[in-house]
């Protein structure tokens, strides 16, 4: 199985990633979609489906069980496993699906490094997110604050958020091939604290993943 990266994390949880070599063929052979899921598929174009079905094999894989569990989705779009009391995230961005489970609201994002988001940078970034950098925020930079504040939106799970007024995320200049940092969601009455996890993996993707502390 292409599980080319399997890590714990605290508290109880666990993220992961596929490399998606397979046909779609081959995903439809060894998942048993439910009748809502295979509704949920029905317009995606190839591509789009591919990674949607590596995604789900990556969860069954992560979960350990013989049976599936139906990965639904609420009104806001926000998957969830029935009758299961835990929080999940997914993405997948090419080649790569990955997938977090966790006790407590969680969000994964994996994004392939494109320098388009130099160009779109006002609509998702703040003056005093960027105050800390020296000169123009470089490419790494951006997709980190960028993947970020798409982990803290899933996580809360809500529709509604503007990414430069209700997160805020605090990156130090110097960005690591791993490292961390943390992002705050305020929105009204609700405020609320996560703690932020980043990797890069060859050949030039972000995984980054915020679980509410």
């Amino acid at each position: 199985m292409p599980i080319i990266h399997h890590q714990s994390i605290e508290p109880q949880g666990n993220w992961a990633i596929w490399e998606i070599r397979e046909a779609e063929s081959w995903f439809r052979a060894h998942l048993q979609l439910f009748d809502v899921e295979e509704a949920m598929i029905g317009e995606m174009n190839s591509q789009r489906r591919l990674e949607w079905l590596a995604a789900r094999q990556l969860l069954h894989e992560v979960l350990g069980d013989q049976d599936r569990t139906p990965c639904l989705k609420d009104t806001n779009g926000k998957p969830y496993l029935e009758d299961r009391a835990i929080h999940l995230s997914m993405s997948h961005s090419h080649d790569l699906a990955s997938v977090i489970l966790a006790p407590v609201p969680v969000g994964i994002d994996v994004q392939y490094r494109v320098a388009k988001l130099q160009r779109i940078a006002s609509k998702f970034v703040t003056d005093k997110e960027v105050d800390v950098y020296p000169g123009k925020p470089d490419l790494d930079f951006l997709h980190i604050l960028w993947s970020a504040k798409e982990c803290i939106y899933k996580a809360y799970g809500k529709r509604g958020l503007d990414f430069r007024e209700h997160l805020h995320v605090y990156l130090d200049e110097r960005v690591q091939e791993i490292g961390t940092c943390e992002g705050f969601l305020i929105k009204g009455d609700f405020e609320a604290r996560y703690n932020i996890h980043y990797e890069w993996f060859e050949p030039g993707y972000v995984l980054v993943y915020a679980l509410m502390a």
